[in-house]
């Protein structure tokens, strides 16, 4: 049976979940054929990448790191004051391009290349899938594609989604094959202090250095005393065991304008939309696929499982 390849779209650097994510991938053997990451500093995020990938090694320090989109569609919010604000300054790596139209002409190859193989795993803002989709509108249409984003059965505006809304409405009216793994699902998703000892011993371990190296960011982290989800380490491992959440069909409109901007709305979880005139046409959405509940103890102890030795 083929491996699975994964194409991994990332904001690394803000909060922990990225980095753990790409962690658990490298830990899990998973194929990982690139990297893209997207808002404000994408070099700088891209470094970070690079870093760990090759204190990994085993093959992963050859796989391309492109630094992508920065700035909303909008343009606004893509500025780089406050970037990475977990991640002390990284020397003596840089991405695979120099420009971040060369990111997009990456995704396109990629699917080109692998179709039916490939996930393309979205888990920041989706300003680089927007431009892809921008740039060739079926882009998309032939591979599998996964985000962490959106909160679609209690619903309110989710990170991913509000920092670019417009690339992320593109994204959802675009992308046929689109399964979602909302923050209200990957919010249930939290550990505890003991499995946070446990992550933060390992920088103690005589282990490999990658890890010892998330252990080192996460220790930065935990000095913010924020809470502590897996959002994005479950949208990698999704592709490969899909009976980890619970899903359903759909009809998603992402709100673009008033007091709702940000909202993934679940148009089939709103039953009087026949009495909605904005609802007119909704009708004529289609159907994604979105997650309604998700095996906490079992994909937690999976995940903990990777800082054993």
């Amino acid at each position: 049976m083929e491996k699975t390849k994964l194409l991994i779209d990332t904001d690394i650097g803000d909060d922990i979940d990225d980095l753990f994510a790409l962690y658990f991938a490298l830990r899990k053997n998973i194929e990982i054929v690139g990297v893209t990451t997207v808002f404000k500093d994408t070099v700088q995020r891209a470094k970070m990448v690079k870093k760990l990938f090759n204190e990994f090694g085993q093959g992963y320090e050859n796989v391309p790191v492109y630094a992508g989109y920065g700035t909303p569609l909008n343009g606004m919010g893509g500025d780089k004051e406050k970037l990475c604000q977990y991640t002390p300054e990284i020397d003596g790596f840089s991405p695979d391009n120099n420009s971040e139209e060369e990111a997009i002409d990456f995704i396109i190859d990629a699917c080109e290349k692998y179709g039916k193989q490939l996930t393309v795993v979205a888990i920041g803002p989706f300003t680089n899938i927007a431009k892809a989709i921008q740039k060739k509108p079926d882009v998309f249409h032939n591979v599998n594609f996964v985000i962490m984003g959106g909160a679609f059965f209690r619903q309110y505006a989710d990170w991913n989604v509000m920092c670019d809304v417009e690339s992320a409405k593109i994204m959802f009216d675009n992308v046929p094959t689109l399964e979602c793994l909302g923050a209200d699902v990957t919010h249930k998703l939290d550990i505890g202090q003991e499995e946070r000892n446990k992550i933060l011993a390992y920088k103690n371990s005589g282990m490999n250095s990658a890890g010892r190296y998330v252990s080192e960011i996460f220790g930065i982290f935990t000095n913010y005393n924020r809470p502590i989800y897996l959002h994005d380490p479950l949208a990698v491992y999704f592709p490969i065991n899909r009976e980890i959440c619970s899903m359903e069909r759909a009809r998603v409109e992402v709100v673009t304008e008033g007091i709702m901007r940000g909202i993934t709305f679940n148009i089939d979880a709103y039953n009087k939309s026949y009495m909605n005139p904005y609802c007119k046409d909704c009708g004529n959405k289609n159907r994604i696929s979105v997650a309604k509940d998700v095996k906490k103890r079992e994909f937690t102890d999976l995940f903990i499982s990777v800082f054993d030795d």
